[in-house]
């Protein structure tokens, strides 16, 4: 078998010699229960299975003496970026997933604890490159490419192509064990110090002079080591001022540059300067703390991402869709006229560009936007309603709308500007950029809208079309 890992985007394959490279979890659905997602054990690729063979117990392991055949699960990895659900005639398989290195999902979970619905939802929304590649719209920090043409595809590196690359040994090594640290860990050598002594700039007037010394502690705390030795090298006051344990130990929290050695909170050094010193002159020598750093960086974009979807439901009237086929019937006699591009419908062979409608919502209004808010107070809501990262779209009054305009990427909508009646065009809400334009324009008495939705984003908008309609107008449904 072969897939991708969906953190650090290395191939997960039978022909690695490194053995956590074999070794993987698997995030997986039933029989596509979309809200029932689970954690598979730790399993291994083996050459003679096109599905992963994986412990149904999240506690176990694949060479587990006391692992029988009932207590594993055939699942297909990748195929839950829909290439089973298509009209080809091919049966859809029981258990399908992502899946993640045994020592990714570590890693991963050192950093926070993943809500697995909202982790393989996340997954579920995007493309789906050659070897079960996620595209997450970066190259994994240099583990996977994109491929030249009129549409970029994500691929990741097979092992024998990633073998031969100068960079080869940080990729292929252990992210999660690195005995190099664990030697550390137990001798902390007492090293002198990190740079050559400063020469204490010459400033009788140094405004921190006056400061008490807790206070000074809390600047260079709060700040980057590279501020700290800019700071120093400017100010006489710092330049002398010794470096508590507190700062020493504040360089392995979030935003500092030794975050990722998580290890650090389990075994607290007894000298956090020694330690931090150690530290540096490991991490250029030791391929593993440089793939350490790789990945980390990799699960904090996906943590970012994963806490954006907290909370925040797709609001809305539902209609039914291939992922919640429990909404109205979607078979009515409305016409609607869409804005959107690269929307693909579920049974797409493969998915490996654009978006999917995964979710799709209705509300009812006499003229409106995702957030309607009228007079009386009352919100009406489409979607996923973020508050705190709201922008306005104010209109003069009266007025009319009569034309949407959207900026439209490969993955979603960007940008939305409105034009009323009168000619006057609001300013753009966004990201524009130098998308091309959709003009989308609605007709006097807009009654519905309709938006759809993958699990993280608008994808498309749809107005529906009267039948007294003028059709020359239609002329500016286009894109330019």
């Amino acid at each position: 078998m072969e897939s991708t890992c969906a953190l650090c985007g290395v191939c997960i394959c039978w022909e690695s010699p490194e053995r956590w490279l074999r070794e993987f979890r698997a995030v997986y659905t039933h029989n596509r229960n979309w809200s029932d997602i689970k954690l598979s054990g730790v399993s291994i690729a083996t050459e003679e299975s096109f599905t992963a063979i994986c412990p149904e117990d999240s506690d176990r392991k694949h060479d587990d003496e006391d692992l029988a055949d009932d207590d594993t699960l055939y699942i297909g990895l990748g195929s839950a970026n829909l290439r089973t659900r298509s009209t080809s005639g091919l049966q859809p398989l029981e258990f399908t997933g992502f899946g993640i290195h045994s020592a990714c999902w570590n890693l991963l979970t050192r950093l926070f604890q993943p809500d697995l619905q909202l982790l393989f939802h996340a997954c579920l929304s995007m493309p789906i490159g050659p070897r079960d590649t996620v595209d997450w719209g970066h190259d994994y920090n240099g583990a996977a490419f994109y491929s030249k043409g009129p549409v970029p595809e994500i691929d990741s590196y097979d092992p024998g192509t990633l073998a031969r690359r100068e960079d080869a040994a940080i990729f292929r090594s252990d992210p999660f064990d690195i005995p190099t640290l664990q030697r550390a860990l137990k001798s902390i050598y007492q090293l002198e110090s990190l740079s050559p002594p400063l020469d204490p700039p010459e400033n009788k007037s140094d405004i921190f002079n006056s400061l008490p010394t807790e206070i000074l502690h809390f600047i260079i705390t709060s700040l980057l080591s590279t501020d700290v030795k800019h700071l120093r090298e400017a100010s006489r006051t710092f330049a002398t001022l010794d470096l508590p344990e507190m700062f020493w130990s504040s360089r392995f929290g979030r935003g500092h540059e030794f975050h990722y050695v998580f290890e650090s909170l389990a075994n607290h050094p007894k000298s956090w300067r020694a330690f931090y010193i150690m530290l540096r002159m490991l991490d250029l020598s030791v391929p593993a703390f440089q793939n350490r750093r790789r990945v980390w960086s990799l699960a904090l974009r996906l943590q970012s991402l994963h806490n954006q979807m907290i909370g925040v439901p797709c609001q809305g009237q539902s209609r039914a869709t291939f992922f919640e086929p429990e909404g109205i019937s979607s078979e009515d006699q409305q016409q609607w006229s869409t804005a959107g591009r690269a929307v693909r419908p579920p049974t797409t062979t493969p998915f490996n560009f654009g978006c999917l409608p995964l979710r799709s919502r209705q509300v009812t209004w006499y003229i409106s936007g995702l957030r309607f808010v009228k007079e009386q107070g009352r919100d009406d809501f489409s979607g996923y309603i973020h508050p705190t990262t709201e922008e306005p779209i104010c209109l003069p009054q009266p007025a009319e709308i009569r034309e949407w305009c959207f900026g439209v990427d490969l993955r979603g909508i960007k940008a939305i500007s409105l034009k009323t009646e009168s000619g006057w065009n609001s300013p753009w809400v966004g990201e524009l950029g130098t998308l091309p334009i959709h003009h989308q324009s609605t007709p006097r008495h807009l009654y519905v809208m309709r938006a759809d939705f993958d699990t993280l984003k608008l994808v498309s908008i749809s107005f529906e079309v009267q039948p007294d309609q003028d059709r020359q107008t239609l002329y500016r449904d286009a894109i330019f």
